[in-house]
């Protein structure tokens, strides 16, 4: 398990055996978003790897989570994979709690949807339409948090600043990064390549360009 070796032995698994670039507080990423999934709060990376993995561009980080009225303490591991700019839309988990506190607290002057394939999750998005297309009926199905066994990705998830973007709870480990990676290219290509917006000489690498 790499958390034995600690934090800065599997960073330097992850540039050694992976060929990663690595940084440590004070140091930014080389793409992605510092924001969240769930209330895009903007973070501190306390350590990162961004590497490509399975023809993909895939970053890595853990940020301190500070306690608030939705939050305790502890650590987060975001893990995104790099996707064509969409505009920014979260998927959480539907519950009325959490509708009413994204709606009045978090996110007021977003559009939310529930998908007609997965009522079980809410969808909020600057364009709705976009979101449709990318939120395919194979996709939801394969995040219903709802499903036995339960799926490797499951809500809250997010595509912003060019990502989709997974956050769970604990502190980086490169093992585990890169496995939550794979089911999230698995995801990505649920999506078919007509779905993503702009030119297709501006996309990174990644499914959504003809093999």
């Amino acid at each position: 398990m790499m958390l034995g070796f600690g934090r800065k032995r599997g960073l330097e698994w992850a540039a050694g055996e992976l060929g990663a670039q690595v940084g440590e507080r004070g140091t930014r990423p080389p793409f992605g978003t510092l924001t969240g999934p769930y209330t895009g709060a903007i973070e501190t990376p306390a350590e990162w790897f961004a590497v490509t993995h399975r023809g993909c561009q895939v970053l890595a980080f853990s940020c301190e989570q500070k306690p608030g009225p939705f939050s305790s303490k502890g650590w987060n591991c975001l893990v995104q994979v790099r996707t064509p700019w969409v505009p920014e839309t979260r998927v959480l988990p539907y519950t009325q709690q959490v509708q009413q506190i994204y709606e009045q607290l978090i996110r007021p002057d977003m559009p939310t949807f529930v998908p007609a394939h997965a009522p079980n999750i809410m969808v909020y998005s600057a364009d709705p339409q976009q979101a449709k297309a990318l939120l395919t009926a194979q996709f939801l199905q394969a995040i219903d948090h709802d499903r036995r066994p339960r799926p490797k990705i499951i809500p809250p998830i997010s595509f912003n600043e060019g990502v989709l973007n997974h956050q769970s709870r604990g502190r980086l480990d490169p093992h585990k990064a890169l496995d939550i990676a794979d089911g999230l290219i698995d995801l990505l290509r649920l999506i078919p390549a007509t779905a993503w917006p702009g030119d297709p000489q501006t996309w990174p690498p990644g499914p959504w360009l003809p093999s």
